[in-house]
């Protein structure tokens, strides 16, 4: 709930700061100072992405209108009616009678009025039924229109087109033509419940078999998406968006050397099991599984990845697997009273195209995978990945702690006030990765202790109860140790976004803090009994072990 607060807050800010973007968000940098447009959209704002949005925006107040939380739900359904209301206004090319792809925004801390706004001056309109369609739809059924034939124009200049698929057999497969035929062009249908109409159904389900059956019949190890372009090196690479099918394409294709996972959604919508299939391919592929899970793309020959990490490459495949959006946003399109022109308008698209005979290829099956991705990379080792915990960020402290402490480049020194000091780290699951990292030194006592905590995103502590860490005298040097805090994990939300020092009893004084899968090969191991950590009791099981070994020795 605190992230969607933020988020909304955030948008809210930049909305009071920008009046002129009418509630719609170009491309952003984050900043202290919030959310600033990008160089190149400070006086632009895109449609496509926004229709995204928007129906997002009513999606997130419905969600949170049904889980009680009446006030935050409120915000977000405030804002999306914002949006509604602005819509025409801002998106609406009277002159051409079609929806702006970007609009040109006069002065973006001016009120919306239609003088403020025209065409960017590489001039596109939204007609396409793919994922253009979704801001074509947030219009017509929630938009602010001065004629109704306005409307009947914007649907009249949409191109939707009926093409066959023919496979090397012969087989016959009718599909909605694609502009590429990458998969990103059926993210209308992750969206919003065009599958409660059999036709549309059925078209979606066709377009998926023909994808399947290109891929095998062509030996690719894998599905074709616009994406991040693989590249040799821990590097970002261009963006490639001219990938797909060609007998499918409305314009020509340049790529069919990257597959990439996220292209596996739509077919896992269409046949779940198919999809998987599919997907596996592609994740078994070198490097494509890693310490952030599923990889962005690769190379058809196995031989690149690419190393980041996008929305796009994620939750499309996970919202096909939780079951899209569509059983919530019928909820919301019935209870805004646009469910049945919802889906009458789709229908009268998808009849106009596909209507009057039947769809070949509606017996024929799926095909799964003939070939695998070579592996000419290594596999990533997820024990390399290292969670630096005092370069995390920005560190806040709180109680006597609060003026007992020093952070450096250097070093963390702590005093021996009661107290914790604490910093966000990236989200770390710590039944993998098990092991907390130090190089530290005390010069005080034989033992001084304190507690390592270790939350979740809901500020709850992973383990039963704070950590206990009792570090020996070390003198003047630094020592290594490491603790295997994974063992005491009992909270099924084990991903860490929180690290905290507190209550230390003494001077410690901190040159590295690091969580990882494996311990530091170089640290001493401490062991742990029903209270804390300590090398005391590293010790004594040593001892221990040393006597059985000897007493069977001397049996």
């Amino acid at each position: 709930m605190s992230i969607l607060d933020r988020k909304m807050s955030s948008i809210e800010k930049f909305t009071r700061k920008y009046p002129g973007f009418g509630g719609y968000l170009p491309w952003f940098v984050v900043t202290d100072r919030g959310m600033e447009p990008t160089w190149d959209w400070e006086d632009r704002v895109p449609a496509l992405d926004n229709g995204q949005m928007a129906w997002s925006m009513m999606m997130v107040a419905h969600a949170l209108k049904e889980r009680g939380e009446s006030r935050l739900s409120k915000r977000y359904e405030d804002h999306w009616k914002l949006m509604a209301k602005n819509s025409v206004t801002l998106f609406y090319d009277s002159k051409e009678a079609r929806i702006r792809g970007t609009s040109k925004i006069r002065d973006t801390r001016a009120a919306v009025t239609p003088s403020n706004y025209g065409n960017d001056e590489k001039v596109y309109h939204i007609t396409d039924p793919y994922e253009g369609e979704l801001m074509t739809l947030f219009m017509t059924l929630y938009g602010q229109w001065q004629s109704p034939s306005d409307v009947v124009s914007v649907w009249q200049s949409k191109k939707m087109e009926k093409t066959l698929y023919r496979t090397n057999e012969g087989h016959k497969i009718t599909v909605r033509r694609g502009f590429w035929y990458s998969v990103h062009e059926m993210w209308n249908f992750l969206v919003l419940p065009y599958m409660d109409d059999p036709l549309i159904k059925q078209v979606f389900v066709n377009g998926e078999k023909a994808r399947s059956w290109y891929s095998a019949e062509n030996r690719i190890p894998g599905l074709f998406a616009s994406v991040n372009e693989p590249v040799t090196g821990n590097v970002s690479g261009g963006y490639v968006s001219a990938v797909g099918i060609p007998s499918l394409a409305q314009v020509p294709v340049t790529r069919q050397d990257v597959v990439t996972p996220y292209a596996a959604f739509p077919m896992i919508m269409a046949d779940r099991k198919t999809g998987l299939t599919w997907l596996r391919t592609m994740l078994t592929g070198p490097s494509m599984m890693g310490p952030y899970g599923a990889t962005e793309a690769a190379s058809t020959d196995g031989s690149k990845i690419a190393p980041l990490i996008t929305w796009d490459g994620k939750i499309t495949t996970v919202l096909a697997l939780l079951g899209e959006s569509s059983d919530m946003m019928r909820d919301v399109l019935k209870k805004t009273g646009k469910y049945d022109t919802f889906i009458s308008m789709i229908h009268r698209e998808y009849t106009n195209t596909f209507g009057g005979e039947a769809l070949e290829g509606e017996t024929l099956s799926f095909r799964t995978p003939t070939a695998e991705i070579p592996m000419n990379l290594p596999d990533f080792d997820v024990s390399r990945k290292v969670t630096d915990v005092l370069r995390s960020g920005k560190f806040s402290a709180g109680g006597d702690l609060k003026a007992d402490y020093r952070l450096t480049n250097d070093s963390l020194l702590v005093g021996g006030s009661k107290g914790f000091l604490w910093t966000m780290i990236q989200p770390t699951d710590m039944s993998t990765y098990r092991y907390v990292n130090f190089q530290v030194r005390q010069d005080e006592a034989h033992e001084r202790g304190f507690y390592i905590e270790l939350k979740n995103q809901d500020g709850q502590l992973i383990t039963d109860r704070k950590v206990r860490v009792k570090i020996p005298y070390t003198g003047e040097e630094f020592m290594r140790y490491s603790v295997n805090v994974g063992q005491l994990v009992s909270n099924p939300s084990s991903k860490a976004t929180l690290f905290a020092f507190s209550d230390p009893e003494g001077r410690l004084e901190f040159k590295s803090a690091t969580i990882s899968a494996r311990r530091d090969s170089e640290a001493k191991l401490l062991t742990y009994n029903s209270q804390d950590f300590s090398e005391t009791l590293a010790l004594e099981a040593r001892a221990e072990s040393g006597l059985e070994a000897g007493s069977r020795a001397t049996r």
